[in-house]
């Protein structure tokens, strides 16, 4: 399991250095399906399905484990909540804010119960959640700090369409300045643009 963990995390991680270090086309592509799979993949995991669920696995549980079995269960949503986010970001979609926010106050509460119940009782679970939760902390704490001028100037060359972007993404309200985007992507890759298509 923690190999194909790796693959969808590395797959996520050429996504993102398509988009901010070369500019290679298709990055936003490649971001989706690695940080939908990679949600995925932690939602079962802390979840899991049918008999290996949340549920029947509390209902089979001995009073000592069941703590064991909330904090994988916290941790797999909060990853899962992690690497949607990173997704909301990186599509710059409506929300993101919002989404970063919760996404760093959860992982927070999780790395505190983890060193609270587990770094003595299970070292082995207790590294597992750490690291990870050290790592999305990171990634997510990025988009913070990062101004979104600076980021989308990492991303493109193009100033003007850079700053219909930003503007469009500060104001996700605008119908028109979503347009302009979008006619300004189209008229650079060659496309025609009719007049009923402007209107």
């Amino acid at each position: 399991m923690r190999g194909l963990e790796f693959l969808i995390a590395f797959f996520l991680l050429i996504g993102m250095l398509m988009g901010y270090t070369s500019g290679i086309p298709g990055g936003h592509f490649v971001i989706m399906i690695g940080s939908g799979f990679l949600a995925l993949f932690y939602y079962f995991t802390g979840i899991g399905s049918s008999r290996n669920s949340f549920i029947a696995r509390l209902r089979n549980a001995q009073p000592g484990e069941k703590v064991f079995i909330w904090m994988r269960t916290l941790a797999g949503l909060s990853f899962a909540l992690s690497a949607i986010t990173i997704l909301y970001n990186e599509m710059y979609w409506p929300g993101a804010l919002v989404f970063r926010y919760i996404s760093i106050s959860l992982l927070t509460v999780l790395m505190f119960l983890d060193i609270y119940f587990l770094e003595k009782n299970d070292p082995g679970m207790f590294r597992f959640i750490m690291v990870r939760s050290i790592i999305f902390s990171s990634v997510l704490v990025f988009y913070v700090v990062t101004p979104l001028a600076k980021r989308l100037e990492w991303k493109y060359d193009d100033q003007y369409y850079r700053e219909i972007l930003q503007y469009s993404i500060e104001h996700p309200g605008d119908k028109q300045a979503k347009k302009n985007v979008r006619d300004y992507e189209r008229k650079s890759r060659g496309e025609v643009i009719l007049e009923e298509d402007e209107e």
